[in-house]
Order: C-alpha cells, then sequence, then structure tokens
C-alpha cells in the first residue's frame, strides 16, 4: 500500500467518523423521545433527518478546525508549516475535540441510564437485600 493513496484517504475516513458522531448525537436525542413519538408517521423522517444534519455538522466543522474524526484517524488538516509556530495551550472546553467529546459523553450518559433504566432509589433502600 503506497503511502499517497493513505494520505488522500484521511480525510474521507475523518469525515466518516465525524459524520457518524453528528448523526449518533440527534439519533440519540430522538430515540431519548421514542414514546412521546411513537406512533406518529414523521419519525423515520426525524432518523432519517439526523443522518442528513449529521452530514451537514461534520462537512462544517471539518472546515472549521481539528474535529474528532480527524483525531481518530491520526489526520490534522493543519498544515506542517504551522506546526512550527509557538503552540499555546488551550483549554480543552475551547477546543472543537473537546466540546464534541463533551456532548457524545453527555448524550452517551444520559442514554444509556435511560436504556438500562437505573433506578437509584431501590439501590439504596433494598441494599440491605442485597446478597
Amino acid at each position: 500500500m503506497d503511502n499517497g493513496n493513505k494520505a488522500g484517504s484521511a480525510p474521507l475516513q475523518a469525515l466518516a467518523v465525524d459524520w457518524l458522531i453528528w448523526s449518533y448525537v440527534p439519533a440519540a436525542i430522538i430515540y431519548l423521545f421514542r414514546n412521546e413519538l411513537h406512533g406518529h408517521a414523521y419519525t423515520l423522517w426525524l432518523y432519517l433527518g439526523s443522518v442528513a444534519l449529521g452530514l451537514i455538522l461534520a462537512l462544517v466543522l471539518s472546515k472549521v478546525g481539528d474535529t474528532l474524526g480527524a483525531r481518530a484517524v491520526g489526520w490534522s488538516a493543519v498544515e506542517e508549516g504551522a506546526e512550527a509556530a509557538p503552540h499555546h495551550a488551550v483549554p480543552w472546553y475551547r477546543t472543537l475535540v473537546g466540546v464534541t467529546s463533551l456532548i457524545l459523553a453527555v448524550v452517551t450518559f444520559v442514554l444509556g441510564w435511560n436504556i438500562t433504566e437505573i433506578n437509584l432509589y431501590y439501590v439504596f433502600t433494598r441494599a440491605d437485600r442485597l446478597t
């Protein structure tokens, strides 16, 4: 495998990862409201819209800066000449990767909590019966 082909596919791989991330977020939010949306004819269109929205967000954010998808595939759109410039540390919450990671973590945590139906009341009130 030659390096030219690999380097050329990295932006597409980064875009694909970003597309998956940004399609997952609205689809997960729609899934959280599945009971309220049950039986409506437009529910499928909301999920398909989340895929289209994910692509749009991935394309826009790939032009803005370094994305989580680019980091995941080991590709950066920053030119080599710019890397030689002094690098100032930026707090994680002020970077696109940091904000994306935070959004992903919160949505995944809330969705997982909802799916597994964790009830902390039962955990603490019935702890004496656990064996």
